[in-house]
């Protein structure tokens, strides 16, 4: 070999052993880091999406944080880590002692880098452009300089009180356009129009389009920063547009009041502001043509953050206070007998706030009670960290559970969900003792909002100056009788409905809600009365399926009817299907079942620490044997390889969270240099196996069919006498191509459902000995001293009930595969738009207490049965497990009949027991369970033991041969 050559090789190998030894050491270190913080285990498919509930997230975090005993808890949304914070203490360890690493802010790509919103250093990631912007704002807006600010907020206050007297009904407006004046006027210097002013309105536009953008949940590309590079043609690519109109507004309001508060300088109309002081003498400098310094521009976001942080919280806080009062007459009534008492006749001033009290503790109440951050503006972790004994990983999302903390009845007494300003006195005065909300409400650490005395220094004016003046009531009807205030909680933020103030709480009682993930409507039902009015009786609308593009588009694996869309495609699929394996032919599957599931025996017997394996044999024997007619070989069979990986890519390549093209189509069309695209050469990766596992065994059967070697199946049956001559250059014809697909879906349902069931009967049996014991003891009665077979199903009750009890509790599919809706649809007075994703929720009815009793956690096959017969009042599990409507599954009798030959046939030979450690004592069991499109346990220890030596001798007396 040429010396180069040899130096290109050897360098390239050191830089491969180098790269594999880092993995490696990478792999070893995290195996080797504590666990994560306890927190629900969620849903299959969604995580934990289903478990916080919309509306009540901060509640949802507090109870889960009392039931696992630990003020921090971790959970995964959307592939993000989320560790919630549940005390001051957690929080005054992470977000302040070690505020190096918990300072930073989550990415967000639409509100940063599409809207060019960086100008709002409250979002910027932890660096140097948070810092210079923070520092201007500091120094401007610093606590010691509060009482400059006093003249300013006392003449904004007072401007509401005429309009309030003229437009009582205009209230929420006069709120705004007072907290939005004294804004402009302490950031820019700049006056208001009395009506209409321009800037307050774009200042409303801006902060309402931020919001919107910056939750993750109405654009996905927050989730998905690759799809900022979609082009704009791409179906689904429409938040590009909006980004930039939502852009253009951005800007105007970042350089509009900026370029005013510039022209009254220079004009020296201008009052002292933020920006004529920041700007001093470099204002004679400024050039509106030219770009701005970086010292100017740090100016223009520090003005533009101050404007906008008046117009968001502060102003929720009075609206919140307006609420208060309407629905808690009584402290409006005391605050007011303070104020009269003090002021005798006149307006508050600053230098009454000592002197009153009541109305501080309704400033802290308001603060506490309205809570206008449940969770605080999230922060990140930069590196990974133990904490407790815990790891939170790097990029972790950290929210502080501001909701809960407020909520505390150890720290504010109880009933912490009325409005009570008297927690807060003591003998007449504030109390010292109690925690002051503010030290909650406004962040933590470095990030503690900087402008938080001037917030406070205006709600005490506007509640004071507002109670001295007026009453708040019940708006009244046209008969004068007062109308009780209607109260919702409505995104975290008071808000308006026909003049009522709406605050809160949380209620569904309803079997179908309706989430939105990822821009996708989503209709969950919860009962057998809404999956069959709209997945049985409506089938026409509800029988599609959503797209799936990582799978189906990306993988090919359109051969997989059952995840077909409802059509013509899906149609013959399933035809010819059923035309085969038809429930009325079961009976003609009975001996090969039989054949397979006794097959396991002697292997079990050799080999019982091999179980897992030896499961797997027999059930995708038995799939390959009827749907292709061809042997299997008894150790390293490619095809049942074969089916295994494919059907665990398959899995993986469906759920969502693992793919964001299956929300995000469009991303099918990025680059493969994008950073994250390294999905499409995983699809085509799997897509050559997905293509093996569809052509190999079909071919292999197709040459067993000319040799004569082959048995009946599915696919001798289907090409009848003419089977093709493939050539490797010649492609199937539609026919074929039918039948391979129907051929491969069938065998690879065999290889997962059915096998993920089995595999969960022996964890029962593991869990649950003397239900192991009964149904063995019915099994002697009836077979004595025979292997079951079909002909006892009739005399083995139990046994029968064990198959549906297995069904029931394994519940291998928790959600069944989604639905969508074709059209537009009401239900029950509640609209259901076109393509909502329709998910029935199996885990929820397979575990209804109503419908099968007290502790449906538990193993009891005892709940199906009544006076030793299987009792028909008590719902079968398989007409719930599996599928409804046009979707049921059509191969079900077969996995049915397979399932309790097989339960039957290994109770009668063999106990299931726990692992023996060295010294021969018990393992007690520890089963996980993996939660994907199927729903399996972890792969497990236990004892196979033959029951006897008759059992032994019934076993080697077998003739199975696999062929």
């Amino acid at each position: 070999m040429p010396l180069h050559l040899f130096n290109q090789v050897d360098f390239s190998l050191t830089i491969l052993a180098l790269g594999l030894s880092f993995l490696l050491y990478r792999k070893a270190a995290r195996n080797s880091l504590p666990s994560y913080p306890p927190g629900p285990k969620g849903l299959p498919l969604l995580g934990n999406l289903l478990d916080i509930p919309v509306g009540s997230e901060c509640a949802a975090y507090d109870r889960w944080c009392k039931e696992f005993g630990s003020d921090i808890i971790y959970l995964r949304v959307g592939g993000n880590g989320m560790v919630v914070l549940n005390s001051l203490e957690a929080i005054g360890d992470l977000l302040e002692k070690r505020s190096s690493t918990f300072s930073s802010r989550p990415r967000m790509p639409m509100t940063i880098e599409m809207m060019g919103c960086d100008w709002i250093f409250a979002i910027l990631p932890y660096g140097r452009a948070w810092k210079e912007r923070r520092r201007l704002f500091t120094q401007y807006f610093h606590p010691s300089r509060v009482v400059d600010y006093h003249g300013s907020q006392t003449k904004f206050v007072q401007s509401m009180l005429p309009r309030l007297l003229d437009h009582p009904e205009d209230f929420l407006s006069i709120l705004q356009y007072a907290i939005s004046g004294l804004g402009l006027s302490l950031a820019y210097g700049i006056p208001i129009q009395r009506e209409n002013d321009p800037y307050i309105a774009l200042a409303e536009e801006t902060i309402r389009n931020i919001g919107d953008a910056a939750l993750p949940t109405n654009f996905l590309v927050n989730l998905v920063p690759a799809l900022q590079y979609v082009p704009d043609f791409v179906p689904g690519a429409g938040f590009k547009k909006k980004a930039r109109a939502w852009k253009a507004r951005a800007d105007a309001f970042l350089v509009e009041p900026f370029l005013a508060a510039m022209k009254a300088i220079n004009s020296g109309e201008a009052r002292p502001s933020f920006v004529s002081e920041t700007m001093g003498d470099t204002v004679l400098k400024f050039n509106s043509e030219e770009a701005p310094t970086p010292e100017q521009k740090a100016i223009m976001d520090a003005a533009a953050t101050a404007l906008a942080g008046a117009s968001d919280t502060t102003l929720a806080s009075i609206k919140s206070f307006f609420a208060a009062m309407l629905c808690f007459p009584d402290a409006q009534r005391k605050g007011q007998e303070e104020l009269d008492r003090v002021l005798q006749g006149r307006l508050p001033t600053f230098e009454d706030e000592a002197s009153l009290p009541y109305i501080n503790a309704i400033v802290k109440e308001v603060i506490r009670w309205a809570t206008v951050t449940p969770v605080a503006v999230p922060h990140t972790s930069d590196e990974d960290d133990i904490y407790k004994g815990y790891f939170i990983p790097k990029g972790s999302i950290i929210l502080p559970n501001i909701w809960a903390l407020l909520r505390d009845e150890n720290r504010y007494g109880p009933d912490t969900s009325a409005f009570i300003p008297e927690r807060f006195l003591k003998d007449g005065e504030l109390n010292p003792d109690i925690v002051d909300p503010a030290t909650i409400a406004f962040g933590y650490g470095r990030r503690e909002c900087p402008g938080k005395h001037i917030a406070l220094s205006y709600l005490f004016m506007s509640v004071a100056t507002v109670l001295a003046t007026f009453k708040i009531s019940e708006e009244l009807e046209e008969n004068g009788v007062p109308i009780p205030p209607k109260i919702e909680w409505h995104s975290g933020v008071i808000s308006d409905k026909e003049h009522t103030l709406l605050i809160s709480s949380f209620e569904l009682g309803s079997d179908i809600i309706y989430l939105r993930v990822g821009g996708n409507g989503m209709v969950v039902l919860n009962s057998l009365e809404a999956i069959d009015d709209l997945l049985v009786k409506r089938s026409a609308t509800f029988s599609s399926r959503p797209r799936m593009p990582m799978p189906i588009e990306l993988m090919g694996c359109e051969w997989s009817f059952s995840l077909l869309p409802y059509g013509r495609a899906w149609r013959d699929r399933r035809r010819l299907f059923i035309q085969y394996f038809h429930p009325s032919q079961v009976k003609n599957y009975h001996t090969s079942e039989t054949k397979f599931a006794q097959s396991m025996l002697p292997r079990l017997l050799d080999n019982p620490e091999d179980f897992w394996s030896t499961l797997q044999y027999a059930v995708s024997g038995i799939a390959l044997s009827v749907t292709y007619g061809i042997p299997i070989q008894r150790e390293g069979d490619p095809y049942i390889a074969l089916a295994e990986e494919t059907i665990r890519n398959l899995g993986d390549a469906a759920l969502p969270t693992n793919f964001w093209v299956n929300l995000v189509p469009s991303l099918k069309y990025i680059p493969e240099f994008i950073p994250g695209a390294g999905f499409k050469k995983k699809a085509r990766e799997w897509k050559a196996g997905t293509d093996a596992f569809l052509t190999e065994p079909f071919l292999a059967s197709i040459q067993a069919m000319d040799s004569g070697t082959a048995r009946p199946s599915f696919v001798s049956s289907a090409l009848g006498d003419t089977p093709p001559q493939l050539s490797g250059e010649q492609g199937p014809t539609p026919r074929e191509k039918l039948i391979m697909d129907v051929a491969a879906t069938a065998y690879g349902g065999a290889s997962e459902t059915t096998l993920a069931v089995i595999r969960s009967f022996f964890v029962a049996m593991l869990c649950f000995p003397e239900v192991q014991k009964k149904g063995q003891e019915e099994l002697d009665r009836v077979a004595r001293g025979r292997l079951p077979g079909f002909q006892d199903e009739g005399s083995l009750p139990y046994i029968c009930a064990i198959v549906k009890e297995v069904i029931r509790w394994a519940t291998v599919t928790p959600i069944a595969l989604p639905h969508t809706s074709d059209e537009d649809y009401i239900y029950r007075g509640y609209f259901i738009p076109k393509d909502s994703l329709i998910i029935p929720n199996m885990w929820a009815l397979l575990r209804d207490e109503k419908r099968y009793g007290h502790d449906t956690s538990a193993f009891r096959p005892e709940r199906f049965l009544k006076d030793g017969k299987i009792d028909p009042d008590v719902i079968d599990p398989q007409t719930i497990a599996f599928g409804y409507g046009r979707r049921e599954c059509p191969g079900k009798h077969i996995a049915l009949s397979y399932l309790f030959i097989s339960i039957a046939t290994v109770l009668s030979t063999f106990d299931i027991s726990e692992a023996l450690d060295e010294n021969g004592s018990p393992i007690p069991p520890k089963v996980e369970w993996h939660s994907g499109v199927v729903r399996e346990p972890a792969r497990f220890k236990c004892t196979i033991r033959p029951r006897s030596d008759e059992a032994v001798k019934l076993i080697r007396g077998l003739d199975v041969e696999l062929k």
